[in-house]
C-alpha cells in the first residue's frame, strides 16, 4: 500500500480550531481517499485519540488482506 497525507488547521465560523486530515493512498491498483477532521490534541486528547485509533483501524485494515486487525486488543 501507498499512502500520502496532509494536514492543515483550520477555524470555523465560531472560531473553534480543528485538524483537517486528509488521505490519499494506492491499494494494489485502486485508489482511495479519507478526510477526517479532529480537535487537537493539546485541546482535548480523549477526542483526538479516538478519532486517531478509528483512522488507524480503517488504514491496518486496508493494508491487510485477510482482514485481521490486532485481534489480541478486541478479546477481553
Amino acid at each position: 500500500m501507498e499512502l500520502w497525507s496532509g494536514e492543515h488547521r483550520i477555524i470555523d465560523a465560531e472560531n473553534r480550531e480543528y485538524t483537517l486530515l486528509v488521505f490519499f493512498g494506492k491499494l494494489t491498483e485502486e485508489f482511495f481517499y479519507m478526510i477526517g477532521t479532529f480537535v487537537p490534541k493539546e485541546q482535548n486528547f480523549k477526542l483526538w485519540a479516538a478519532g486517531k485509533r478509528a483512522i488507524d483501524i480503517i488504514l491496518n485494515s486496508l493494508n491487510n488482506h485477510e482482514l485481521v486487525y490486532e485481534d489480541q486488543f478486541y478479546i477481553k
